[in-house]
C-alpha cells in the first residue's frame, strides 16, 4: 500500500449540485496519486449523496461516508479520525481547489509543520479578486518567533490569512499527538480557533504564494446566515481558553481587539434589547469581566464603549417613551 501524502475532508450538506460537481470534479482532477478525498455526508440530501457516490465508483482516491447531520465540526472531526494522509486538509463543497493542489505540497522539501497557500475569492466563476500574498518562505524557529510570523499573516496589508482552515496544509502527527480537533458547540471562527489551537504546536512555517484555492462568496452560504447571541458567546469562551498561550504582545492584543471586542459587541446587537437598561447591565458586566483579565489601559477603554452607548440608548428610549403615540417602540 502506498504511503498517502495528503488528505482532503470534504463535509457535504444542501449545497448546490452544481457547485459541489466543480468541488468534485477539481479533486478528481489532481495529478498527485499519494492522496485521499474524505467525503463525509452530513445528513446531505440524497441527491448530493447520489454524485459523491458516483465520483466515488470511479475514483480509488475517494472514500465517501454518510452520517446524520452534525454540523461541520463534528464532520470535520469524523474526518480527521479518518484519515491516512501525513497532511491534512480540508475543502468546502461548494468551492473548488486548482489542478497543483496536492502536488505542491508533494514538492515541498522542508517538511513543515504547516503550510499557508494563496486564494482566491470568486463572486462568479468569472469574476474574482485576487488578494495581496507575502512571497515564498520557509521560517523553522521558536514557539515566539513563530507568533511574528502568525501575527504578520494575520493582518498581511489588512487581509486575514490565518483565520480559515481551507488555505492550509496540516499534519496530521501534530492534530493527532495533541487531540486537536474543532469544536462543535462553535459554529462561528470555528476555522480560526482551530487554526490556533494548532499553532501552539508548530516548530516551522511553508508559505507559498501559488493560488491553490478557489473560494466562492454565496449570499445563502453557512458564514452569511444570522447567528443567535449564543453563538458569539460560545466562540468568545473558546478564543479565550486559547489566547493566553500566545505571549507577543501585538498578536494577543489583535486577538483580542478583533475578535473578542468584537464578538462581544456582535452579540449585544444581536440580542436586540436595547431598550432594557437592566440587559444592557447584564452585558457590560460579562465585559467588565473581560476588561479585568487584560492588563491594558487601552482595551479597558475600549470594552466601556457598549456602557456608553447602553446609557445614551436607554435615555433616548425614556425620553421618546413620554412622548404622546411613541410609548410603544421597537428597534
Amino acid at each position: 500500500m502506498q504511503d498517502i501524502k495528503v488528505s482532503i475532508i470534504v463535509p457535504v450538506y444542501k449545497v448546490p449540485l452544481e457547485y459541489l460537481r466543480d468541488c468534485l470534479d477539481s479533486l478528481n482532477a489532481q495529478t498527485l496519486q499519494e492522496c485521499e478525498f474524505i467525503v463525509v455526508s452530513d445528513g446531505a440530501p440524497e441527491a448530493e449523496c447520489s454524485i459523491c457516490e458516483e465520483y466515488a465508483a470511479k475514483d480509488s482516491r475517494f472514500k465517501f461516508f454518510k452520517r446524520e447531520h452534525a454540523g461541520v465540526s463534528a464532520t470535520r472531526n469524523f474526518g480527521i479520525k479518518q484519515a491516512l494522509g501525513e497532511y491534512i486538509s480540508f475543502v468546502d463543497s461548494d468551492d473548488w481547489i486548482e489542478r497543483d493542489y496536492t502536488s505542491i505540497l508533494a514538492s515541498l522539501k522542508n517538511n513543515p509543520d504547516v503550510v499557508f497557500f494563496s486564494f482566491n475569492y470568486h463572486k462568479t466563476k468569472k469574476r474574482r479578486y485576487n488578494l495581496p500574498f507575502p512571497k515564498p518562505y520557509f521560517f523553522s524557529g521558536s514557539f515566539y518567533d513563530i507568533q511574528t510570523k502568525l501575527f504578520e499573516l494575520f493582518d498581511y496589508q489588512h487581509n486575514d490569512f490565518l483565520g480559515y482552515t481551507w488555505n492550509k496544509f496540516f499534519k496530521k502527527k501534530i492534530i493527532k499527538q495533541n487531540k486537536i480537533f474543532f469544536e462543535k458547540n462553535v459554529s462561528f471562527l470555528e476555522d480560526e480557533i482551530f487554526t490556533l489551537k494548532y499553532c501552539r504546536h508548530i516548530n516551522s512555517i511553508q508559505v507559498c504564494n501559488e493560488k491553490l484555492y478557489n473560494y466562492r462568496i454565496r449570499k445563502d452560504g453557512l458564514t452569511k446566515m444570522n447567528k443567535d447571541v449564543c453563538v458569539y458567546q460560545n466562540a468568545i469562551s473558546a478564543l479565550k481558553k486559547i489566547i493566553p498561550y500566545y505571549t507577543l504582545k501585538s498578536f494577543e492584543n489583535a486577538l483580542i481587539y478583533r475578535r473578542i471586542f468584537l464578538l462581544h459587541f456582535m452579540s449585544i446587537v444581536k440580542s436586540n434589547h436595547f431598550a432594557s437598561y437592566q440587559t444592557f447591565s447584564q452585558f457590560y458586566n460579562n465585559y467588565k469581566q473581560v476588561a479585568h483579565e487584560i492588563p491594558y489601559l487601552t482595551t479597558r477603554i475600549i470594552l466601556a464603549l457598549p456602557k456608553i452607548i447602553s446609557y445614551t440608548t436607554c435615555f433616548f428610549y425614556r425620553f421618546l417613551c413620554k412622548i404622546p403615540g411613541l410609548n410603544r417602540i421597537t428597534v
